[in-house]
């Protein structure tokens, strides 16, 4: 079973998201963002709500030990989350 921090890595590299842009769109600092992947600290609620939001596809898999549970995303919808990401710095 994978942790939650594994889980949070494999779908920023999956969307094929830096750890930078995965903090900018989160509203953190990008050390706190590192914390969460390397399981040092658990994030709060409000940051998996953004997560969620962000990522609906992605929510269920997340916050659940189904290991077996991987969207696949149509990548055009990740060029738009890309370019919004790109909006906010």
């Amino acid at each position: 079973m994978k942790e939650f921090n594994e889980k949070l890595k494999l779908l920023r590299k999956t969307e094929g998201y830096t750890q930078k842009e995965m903090a900018k769109l989160l509203e953190i600092d990008p050390t706190n963002y590192q914390r969460y992947e390397y399981g040092k600290v658990s994030p709060n609620y409000k940051i998996v709500k953004k997560l969620c939001s962000a990522f609906p596809e992605y929510s269920q898999w997340l916050m659940t030990d189904n290991d077996e549970y991987m969207p696949q995303v149509d990548p055009h919808i990740k060029k738009e989350a890309k370019v919004e990401i790109d909006k906010l710095g």
